[in-house]
This record gives structure tokens, sequence and C-alpha cells, in this order.
């Protein structure tokens, strides 16, 4: 774990997936909350969306809302690679 752990119960959330942080949005995660009061939240994307995705590096964030307030909490890179096994 690292930093302070944050109770998500008053949160909802946004994060995404672009090809820049310039650019508009190529996916977006679908965002579970495992545990509220201990901070655990699952970001995932379907199938449908992870098909749909061309073989790039993309950036994404995640952002937490609450009330009339946001901020971005995380971001990160992710690469998709073709793959041959499965089309």
């Amino acid at each position: 774990m690292i930093g302070k752990v944050i109770d998500l119960t008053s949160y909802t959330f946004d994060s995404d997936i672009r090809l820049s942080y310039a650019v508009g949005v190529s996916a977006s995660f679908v965002c579970t909350v495992i545990n509220a009061t201990a901070g655990k939240l699952q970001l995932s994307l379907t199938a449908t969306t992870t098909r749909a995705l061309a073989a790039a590096a993309y950036v994404w964030d995640l952002k937490l809302i609450s009330g009339g307030s946001s901020y971005f909490y995380a971001k990160g890179s992710v690469t998709v690679e073709a793959t041959s096994s499965r089309t």
C-alpha cells in the first residue's frame, strides 16, 4: 500500500484511456468499488471495449468526484498489443 487510505464511500469515479492527455477518450474503465472504507477500487474494461482498442501506447487517469468537487487521483500508461491467438 502506498500513501493514505481514502474512504471511497462518498465518491463516484471517472477513468479514461486516451492516446494522449490532449486528445479525446479512446475507452472508459468500469470502476467497481471492492471495499469503500478500505479504499479498494477495481478498474476494468469489458471485452467489447478491449477489442475496440487499436494496438498502441495509451495514457489513463482516474478522477474522484464528491459533491461539487473532483480531483485526479491516479494516472499512468497502458500498452495494447495485437495478438494472433484471438481476434
